[in-house]
Order: C-alpha cells, then sequence, then structure tokens
C-alpha cells in the first residue's frame, strides 16, 4: 500500500489524493508487469512486417502535415486529425466508415484499420495517440465508459458527414453486451495534456471533455460524462504505464482550474476547418503521398 505523509500535503486535498493512491494501489508492480509484458509481446509480434513499416511511415506523414499547417498544441492537432479521418484523407479510395465489422483489429496497432476504410473508436483513438507523441505531444490511448452513442452533436465540423455502417443485429448485440461494457469500458479516446492542463480527445464524436474528478471527464458541449477505464489501455505498446498512471493522477490534482469554454472550442473548430477547406490540393497531395503505404497495409494486414 502507499503511505501518505499527511503532514506534506501542503495545498492538496487529503482525501483526493488517498483516493488516487488506493487506486494506484491497486494497480501495484505484478499488475503493472503483466501488462507490460502483453504491449511488448504484440510489438515484438507485428515489428518488421510490412504492415508495421507501412502504418508507422503513415503515422510520421500525418504528423508532419499535421504541423506544417499551423498545429503548435494538441488540440488543433487533434482537430486537423479528425478532419483528415473523416474526409478518408488516410484511408484508401478517400471513404472511412464506422463500422463493428469488418475491420482486423490488430491490438498492436488498431489504427491500421482506417486506411482499409473502416474503423471503431479504438482504431480512431490510437493511431490519433500515436500522432500527437510522434508531435511531441503527452497523449494516452485511454479507455471509458461512457453512452454508446457516437453521432452526439459535430456542429463543429459543418463539411464532414460521418459514414456509419449499422448491422440489423447491432442493436440487439448493443443491448446484450452493454452492461460489460459499462463495466470494462465501451469506448476510446486519447488523454492530452495541453498548456491548460489534461483534456480528454475524442475523435470518433469530434470532441473533447475536461476532467471533472478523478477518473471522470465531462463532454465539452455535449451532455453526456465518462468514467475513465485503465483495464485494457495500458495493454497497448502506445502507452507507457507509468507516464499514464502519473498523468491520471496529476490530472486529479488539476480540477480547480476552469474548463476551456465552448465557444473556444468552436472557434478553434471552425477556423481549423475553414483553412483545411481552403487547401484541398494540399490535402489531395497529402493522400497521394501516403497512396503506396496504405496498399501496403490494405494488402498486409493480419491479427
Amino acid at each position: 500500500m502507499h503511505i501518505i505523509d499527511e503532514i506534506n500535503l501542503g495545498q492538496l486535498e487529503f482525501e483526493r489524493i488517498a483516493k488516487m493512491a488506493r487506486f494506484v494501489g491497486k494497480y501495484d508492480e505484478v499488475k503493472l508487469q503483466m501488462y507490460r509484458e502483453v504491449a511488448l509481446e504484440q510489438q515484438r509480434a507485428v515489428v518488421g512486417k510490412p504492415y508495421y513499416r507501412a502504418y508507422l511511415n503513415i503515422v510520421k506523414n500525418t504528423a508532419r502535415f499535421i504541423k506544417e499547417n499551423g498545429a503548435v498544441d494538441p488540440m488543433k492537432a487533434s482537430i486537423i486529425f479528425e478532419y483528415l479521418l473523416w474526409n478518408g484523407y488516410l484511408s484508401k479510395d478517400k471513404k472511412l466508415v464506422y463500422s463493428v465489422s469488418g475491420r482486423i483489429n490488430n491490438n498492436a496497432i488498431s489504427g491500421a484499420d482506417i486506411m482499409r476504410g473502416k474503423s471503431v473508436c479504438v482504431n480512431n483513438a490510437e493511431m490519433l495517440t500515436r500522432v500527437l507523441k510522434e508531435m511531441g505531444f503527452e497523449a494516452n490511448l485511454t479507455g471509458c465508459t461512457t453512452t454508446p452513442n457516437i453521432e452526439g452533436k459535430r456542429e463543429y465540423m459543418p463539411s464532414i458527414e460521418r459514414s456509419i455502417i449499422k448491422r440489423p443485429l447491432d442493436a440487439f448485440v448493443q443491448r446484450v453486451t452493454y452492461p460489460l461494457g459499462k463495466a470494462l469500458g465501451n469506448h476510446a479516446v486519447s488523454l492530452i495534456k495541453t498548456e491548460e492542463g489534461y483534456y480528454i480527445s475524442d475523435p470518433t464524436r469530434m470532441a473533447f471533455a475536461y476532467m471533472s474528478d478523478f477518473l471522470k471527464a465531462q463532454y465539452i458541449g455535449i451532455n453526456t460524462d465518462m468514467k475513465i477505464r485503465v483495464n485494457g489501455s495500458l495493454a497497448s505498446g502506445v502507452n507507457d504505464d507509468n507516464q499514464y498512471i502519473k498523468a491520471l493522477m496529476q490530472s486529479g490534482l488539476e480540477l480547480d482550474r476552469r474548463p476551456i469554454s465552448l465557444e473556444k472550442i468552436k472557434d478553434l473548430y471552425e477556423s481549423t476547418v475553414e483553412l483545411l477547406d481552403s487547401r484541398k490540393p494540399l490535402l489531395d497531395d497529402f493522400h497521394e503521398s501516403n497512396k503506396e503505404d496504405i496498399a501496403t497495409v490494405c494488402k498486409t494486414l493480419a491479427r
């Protein structure tokens, strides 16, 4: 167990820190080592594969493109990524659909399914996290529990029409599996560090959320919250487990700050979309520059 010296807490709230310590105590070194070994094993299995090299090339090229288009912070970088994602600039035939079925879902590089034109939240969040890390930002793939509805509000992105494939049995399966998903996590996002503190970037809903309590976040502009789950995220090769735990703890210490306003988020989306809408030739060139690597991923990606 973690021992807390109450005398040295300063201005920090003792009860909140104790709660964090109990949480970290649940994820002791044995469990962290287990997650670490799973992640390393998954990564070792894909290193050297054609689809792995091609995917990392696309990640690097995407990070470079986002940086060249004025992203100096992870929020704007996330918005540019969402624009590229849902307009198909990261996928074959410039088309991406939200689809549970038809994905390879290689856990070590789940974002690679985007190249094949079909993705869900974990694919989108995994690639976003890789791109942000490639740009030098702090980001962590994060599992959470929230309302399973990706449509939500998307007033910030008027030029994007997201395609969603729903099978006849999807609604039934969702009802049956929702209790398990609620307990273990049913959504994936990216925990990002900004100058203002930690936020959640959700590329699937095209939204941001702020930390409203330890392990809880509230969407900005959407009347939905989320409960952050650690299990699963630590088993991803994208995250450094110790950094992730520290980020979660630090995000819980910053709850007294005021979240970024809805108006500021709207302005950031609108100005970014307006900029990118005016740069269609550059976007087409970007897609063309990735075409060979996208084709390699589509031909060779396997579990």
